[in-house]
């Protein structure tokens, strides 16, 4: 499975979130700006989780 894109919305502190995937996708950003909530959304949907 690939993931292409992923559209985030209301989830934790991320309001509206498009990100697009490519063969090698980095997040590199300031302290405190989502990379961690793109992970755990991204956690979220391949586990099934509610929470």
């Amino acid at each position: 499975m690939k993931l292409h894109c992923l559209k985030i919305s209301g989830f934790k502190r991320l309001k509206d979130v498009e990100v697009k995937f490519g063969d090698a996708t980095f997040l590199i950003g300031q302290n405190n700006c989502g990379k961690s909530s793109i992970l755990k959304a991204i956690e979220v949907l391949l586990s099934g989780e509610n929470n």
